[in-house]
């Protein structure tokens, strides 16, 4: 099942989060439908295969562990990206980035793996234009721009503003659709990024996560004072 262009929403909850939990996840998911979302993205095997039988949505899959440093690593190997497709996950998101992952391959290279000898669908999650670019060459369905700001190599950025360069520098090079992930808090940032050229955009923070929302706006009312 190939992603619709649209609003994707992910339905994630970090351990200490009131909202952790399947049946939480679940709701997050049915709001979603009932919203308009053309698909969620999820976390780990056990939400996934709680949430696929009632979703009439593709669901992009992932799991979530750490690189040494203690940056984020999304899906770790084939096989975690096979339990996921197995669970019922239709779209694996993993970490595309040229980063050596504690096997010692690459993202790009774990693309190229799910591709040539399991033909999963891909989301490639990358960083920069050229880890976009591989991720696509070794045949990534979609190339997101999640990691930007995450990594070593873009932390300069900062984790305040989407990357509307990344989205156009990424629509303007590869052939794959651009999917934009990362910093989307609100409805006008989610038309600039479809203006920027994303085939599809995907919205956590300021949908799912209940204490983030509450945060921003404490903090832009102490601002204020």
């Amino acid at each position: 099942m190939g992603l619709a262009p649209g609003l994707i929403v992910s339905c994630q909850a970090e351990p200490g989060s009131p909202f952790y939990g399947v049946e939480f996840i679940r709701a997050f998911a049915q709001a979603a439908v009932l919203g308009g979302a053309v698909a969620v993205r999820l976390c780990g095997v056990e939400n996934v295969a709680a949430v696929r039988p009632d979703l009439p949505i593709p669901i992009i899959g992932l799991t979530k562990h750490q690189y040494p440093d203690g940056r984020v690593l999304i899906t770790e190997s084939a096989a975690e990206a096979l339990h996921l497709t197995q669970a019922g996950a239709d779209v694996i998101a993993v970490d595309a980035t040229t980063r050596r992952r504690p096997q010692g391959i690459t993202g790009t290279e774990l693309v190229r793996q799910l591709k040539q000898e399991f033909n999963l669908t891909v989301m490639a999650d990358i960083d920069t234009v050229a880890a976009g670019v591989q991720a696509a060459a070794a045949g990534a369905d979609y190339v997101a721009t999640t990691l930007s700001g995450y990594t070593p190599a873009t932390a300069c950025l900062g984790k305040e503003a989407p990357d509307f360069a990344l989205i156009r520098a990424l629509v303007a090079t590869v052939a794959v659709p651009v999917i934009a992930e990362g910093r989307i808090r609100n409805p006008s940032q989610a038309r600039q990024a479809l203006a920027a050229g994303a085939y599809g955009v995907v919205v956590g923070s300021a949908i799912t996560r209940p204490v983030e929302i509450t945060r921003w706006f404490v903090q832009a009312l102490a601002s204020a004072d």
